[in-house]
């Protein structure tokens, strides 16, 4: 159950690299100032991935989350050429928690370059924050933790559990295995069916299957702009003509982001598409994402 009073932000923004002189270090620089965003460039291009953890939303006040978010955009904007910013797109979306409600935002790129934001409420179970405690409860607090931190201190010098250090060490040598990876597509349901059907034998190249579902048309002919802003955020996939993928290890930490091209799937019922990663990296989560 999430917590009152915090906010999830996941998705990416990306562009091409901004070719004004000095911008590029800029863009660095702002993508560095922002814990929750972190930076990848990939020929000639750059990413924005959000870190999809939960964080608190009172850091945001006096100001909105949302009015937050489009601050961050607007300054990576202002970067960026006319030209550049036309080929600007966002898959950046927000939840954010308050007393028995969900607020879902989805961040858009219309053109030329436009930021456009929507934002909707949802009723939620959400957890409220606990009470603040009295100064004897905190010092009861505090005589508790130091007795059990003394006693895990003490069992850990008994205990060591070898069998998971050794089951991940065997796990590096092992390499990807495609039974091990985790697909996650569920953004297209119905519209197209994505499937992990083969891994390379250097195991750096993992091949994904697309085939058309019952919602395909349907989906075609739905306007970037519906009002079921994850319809929008697929309908603009298609729109475009591509979608995005990213790759994450078995630390949950993300390797790679890519397109994901549609146009197989323009012409045709089905279509295929070769995903490839670092050698040796041991990859358990794939997602495609609008």
């Amino acid at each position: 159950m999430p917590l009152e009073d915090t906010y999830l932000l996941e998705g990416l923004l990306q562009g091409p690299l901004p070719s004004r002189p000095g911008a590029a270090d800029a863009l660095a620089q702002l993508a560095a100032r922002h814990p929750h965003f972190s930076l990848q460039t990939d020929g000639g291009q750059f990413s924005l991935l959000a870190d999809e953890k939960s964080h608190d939303s009172r850091a945001f006040l006096p100001l909105t989350m949302s009015a937050t978010v489009r601050e961050s955009l607007e300054k990576v904007l202002e970067l960026l050429t006319p030209p550049e910013r036309m080929q600007v797109f966002s898959t950046l979306r927000s939840r954010e928690y308050r007393p028995g409600m969900e607020q879902q935002t989805v961040y858009l790129i219309a053109a030329p370059g436009v930021i456009q934001i929507q934002t909707r409420d949802t009723t939620a179970d959400v957890q409220l924050r606990p009470r603040p405690a009295t100064r004897k409860e905190k010092i009861l607090l505090a005589t508790g933790a130091a007795g059990i931190l003394a006693l895990v201190l003490a069992l850990s010098t008994l205990f060591v559990d070898y069998r998971s250090l050794f089951g991940r060490a065997v796990t590096n040598i092992r390499g990807t295995r495609l039974e091990d990876i985790k697909l996650d597509a569920k953004a297209f349901d119905g519209i197209f069916k994505v499937e992990a059907t083969s891994l390379n034998s250097g195991q750096d190249t993992l091949l994904l299957t697309l085939t058309r579902g019952p919602r395909w048309k349907d989906a075609l002919q739905s306007p970037p702009t519906a009002a079921d802003w994850p319809t929008a955020l697929a309908a603009a996939a298609l729109h475009r003509r591509y979608a995005m993928i990213t790759i994450q290890n078995q630390d949950g930490q993300l390797i790679r982001s890519t397109v994901l091209p549609l146009d197989g799937l323009l012409a045709a019922e089905t279509t295929t598409f070769g995903v490839e990663f670092a050698r040796g990296q041991v990859v358990t989560s794939v997602a495609v994402l609008p």
